[in-house]
């Protein structure tokens, strides 16, 4: 089955982003060159810089705890595929995306 190029950036090995405006790592999305135009640019407004200070990996799955650089500590759970893509590891600086009509948390 052929796929054509998605519209938007698609995550690739190497943990660059390709799309109509980034470089995949081996220059091909899709069988097709896609220039080097500069850093994405999200739409995200809650963009948290930050450093990460541990990844604990499970078989499938990844604990990514993030020094933000403005004060506080985030916890990410993510892939462990994405850990390795992203060649994630204590000491990396990242930006912590933060995306979601809702965060529930209760005690009692």
């Amino acid at each position: 089955m052929h796929r054509s190029p998605a519209p938007w950036p698609v995550p690739c090995r190497g943990g660059e982003a390709v799309g109509s405006h980034s470089l995949a790592a081996d220059g091909l999305v899709a069988g097709r060159m896609v220039p080097d135009d500069g850093p994405m640019k999200f739409s995200t407004r809650n963009q948290l810089p930050g450093t990460v200070v541990s990844v604990t990996a499970g078989e499938a799955m990844a604990v990514v705890r993030i020094q933000l650089d403005e004060g506080g500590l985030l916890t990410s759970s993510i892939t462990r595929d994405a850990v390795e893509d992203l060649g994630l590891a204590e000491g990396s600086k990242v930006v912590a995306l933060v995306k979601s009509t809702e965060v529930s948390l209760a005690v009692e």
